[in-house]
């Protein structure tokens, strides 16, 4: 079954202040063998980034955000395909919002808003 995407129509560009990104590193599971070296080996095949940013919306894109985040989403519990910034250019990865977080709206004026995100990306 086909990811859904993010809606063409609203900003996906972070401002520039609010991008933040950890890139979680687990240690290496170790293992010791019987005679020589100590076996070293990833604990996931999957690299997880935590990344957090805002997007500037109008009240169009805000209502269309809200739409995809409760309906097609299932209130953000569903993985998504997105445009992110890795911190060097804008690329498309599978993301899904990060547990126990949920969008957060900041009115900045009569019809712009900043809308936090808190995004687990995934392969970045």
């Amino acid at each position: 079954m086909a990811l859904p995407v993010w809606p063409a129509t609203v900003n996906y560009k972070p401002t520039r202040e609010s991008w933040r990104c950890e890139h979680d590193s687990e240690a290496p599971l170790s293992s010791d063998m019987n005679a020589g070296t100590t076996r070293r080996r990833n604990k996931y095949t999957l690299c997880i980034a935590k990344m957090s940013f805002d997007i500037e919306v109008n009240a169009t894109e805000q209502a269309a955000f809200w739409t995809f985040y409760r309906s097609t989403l299932g209130n953000g519990s569903a993985r998504f395909t997105m445009t992110v910034w890795d911190g060097a250019q804008y690329v498309s990865r599978t993301v899904a919002f990060q547990k126990g977080t949920t969008p957060a709206r900041r009115m900045l004026g009569f019809n712009i808003a900043a809308i936090s995100l808190a995004l687990e990306v995934e392969s970045l």
